[in-house]
């Protein structure tokens, strides 16, 4: 699920496109269905990665695809986009690669993580950027230096949230999965972790919120809520959301801050308003493999 970067609203209808892109390249859906995607910063393309590891590019203006790749050999489980033509994907077969739309093949691939890679976000000077992997490791990358990782070890499980704080330059937020619960804010520049909040239950997403200066958390088994945290200190603000039966899996934030979306196993759709702190709406729907 995701917000389309030149709306407010969400692009409801995306989903269904994404099931259109995969049956449209030829794939065949009885085996193959989208795993991962994500919209281009500010244009109108938007990414799908499949469970079997191809990666399709698609103008949702023209409704064309623009270029299909393929060199993942498992699942590609999260996309990043660093600018209006690269971008990152990392793939159930640990490696990570990194795609311009002028070439037809992926320009750099990166090997820092041992088992599936969870999670990839970018700074917001785009000249770094981390993944979080089920070998609980946290990668830093610089841009210009991708084959010299640095590697932090503090999580005790998977960690598939993370997140930069959009103003204090070399803040990263991070999240554990269940044999953890801990949400760990770093000073990346330092190189060192600053503080470590306990929950109660797995962190599947962490997004920062500049406009509200609030941290919002996504737990999975136990809770099936979303928390709020300032943040910086970290302190717990209160749960907007308690009302999934079954653990949240799918977490994104519109790109003005105003809106987040979950869905849960239970098969519902929920769209928030965090200026509010109240559901403003909901679509349930069934699960929809596509």
């Amino acid at each position: 699920f995701f917000f389309s970067s030149r709306r407010r609203h969400t692009r409801c209808s995306g989903v269904s496109w994404a099931r259109r892109c995969v049956q449209e390249t030829g794939v065949d859906t009885e085996r193959d269905f989208a795993t991962a995607v994500k919209w281009q910063k500010y244009g109108s393309l938007l990414s799908v990665g499949t469970h079997n590891g191809q990666i399709m590019i698609h103008d949702l203006e023209k409704m064309s695809l623009v270029n299909q790749y393929k060199s993942h050999t498992g699942r590609v489980g999260c996309m990043q986009w660093l600018d209006s033509n690269c971008f990152f994907t990392g793939s159930a077969d640990s490696k990570i690669s990194m795609w311009d739309l002028r070439s037809s093949q992926t320009i750099y691939q990166m090997k820092g993580h041992t088992q599936e890679v969870y999670s990839i976000d970018c700074s917001i000077d785009f000249k770094t950027f981390a993944s979080g992997g089920n070998d609980n490791k946290i990668t830093i990358w610089d841009i210009h230096k991708l084959d010299m990782p640095h590697t932090f070890r503090a999580h005790t499980s998977g960690v598939k949230g993370l997140a930069w704080h959009k103003e204090k330059p070399g803040i990263l937020y991070t999240g554990g999965g269940y044999n953890d619960r801990t949400i760990k804010v770093w000073d990346i520049l330092k190189q060192r972790q600053e503080k470590q909040i306990q929950t109660s239950s797995e962190i599947f997403g962490l997004f920062h919120s500049n406009t509200h200066k609030e941290l919002i958390c996504a737990h999975g088994s136990n809770s099936n809520e979303i928390t709020i945290f300032q943040d910086y200190s970290v302190q717990k603000l209160g749960s907007l959301l308690s009302g999934h039966q079954e653990e949240i899996q799918l977490f994104c934030q519109s790109p003005d801050e105003q809106l987040i979306l979950t869905g849960s196993k239970d098969g519902a759709i929920k769209v928030w308003d965090l200026s509010s702190k109240n559901q403003f709406q909901e679509q349930l729907l069934s699960l929809i493999h596509i």
